[in-house]
């Protein structure tokens, strides 16, 4: 069970957090970025000791996602994946996925798409770019009676 942080800190890491989230809102994901490092900076160590930890750090990798950054990408949710995410978690599990078909490393990120399809359902890829589904879906085999509408 993670610790809640001191108050001081606390406040300091929620005010950056929000702020990030506002810029991601805006889509400026380099000022999204900037506040979560800064957030992520000010929680003690051992890190994932602290609550608000995984998160701030799966905003930090989501930036790097947003900016095309997918190797720092896949490092930052595999350290959230070492430091007590979710090994199922939709998110954790998707954004691996669309890292790793960056990457060209396909088997990867099949497995770790299928991952997040199975923990997430197919709502998981709404709002994605529609490749990552259709990467999935043709490793996939079709349903008895065929994909449903809209798959």
């Amino acid at each position: 069970m993670a610790r809640p942080l001191p108050n001081e800190i606390e406040r300091e890491v929620t005010r950056l957090f929000e702020e990030g989230e506002a810029f991601v809102d805006e889509e400026d994901d380099a000022s999204a970025l900037a506040c979560f490092e800064a957030a992520w900076k000010l929680i003690p160590e051992p890190k994932e000791a602290w609550q608000h930890a995984l998160q701030v750090l799966g905003a930090v990798a989501d930036s790097h996602f947003h900016l095309g950054d997918y190797e720092v990408c896949s490092r930052e949710m595999q350290l959230v994946l070492l430091s007590g995410g979710e090994p199922g978690h939709p998110f954790i599990t998707l954004r691996l996925g669309q890292c790793y078909l960056e990457l060209g490393l396909e088997q990867q990120a099949s497995n770790w798409l299928v991952t997040a399809m199975m923990s997430g359902g197919v709502e998981v890829f709404e709002g994605e770019d529609p490749k990552y589904w259709a990467f999935l879906r043709k490793r996939l085999e079709p349903p008895p009676g065929g994909w449903p509408k809209g798959w």
